[in-house]
């Protein structure tokens, strides 16, 4: 199985990127959703690709917050031990 090009890609990318290209694939899955209500998309393999993009970027989203929480969170740990 080839590795996916598309989540190695958008891993280099920062937050904000991230989050514009969220709004953008939304836009995208409307319009997607009207062309099937229309019967002017013949395969729903462009809108499960375009699905699954999006669940991409939130996933990648989703960790560099974390990434970002857990780097500033050792200054916020307790220095003594409790029972």
């Amino acid at each position: 199985m080839a590795k996916n090009t598309f989540t190695t890609d958008i891993r280099t990318h920062d937050a904000s990127w991230l989050q514009a290209e969220i709004s953008k694939r939304y836009e995208t899955l409307r319009a997607l959703r009207f062309d099937i209500g229309f019967g002017n998309l013949n395969s729903l393999s462009q809108f499960r690709a375009a699905k699954r993009e999006l669940a991409q970027l939130w996933t990648v989203l989703g960790e560099k917050v974390a990434q970002a929480d857990h780097e500033q969170a050792p200054a916020q740990r307790r220095t003594t031990k409790t029972r």
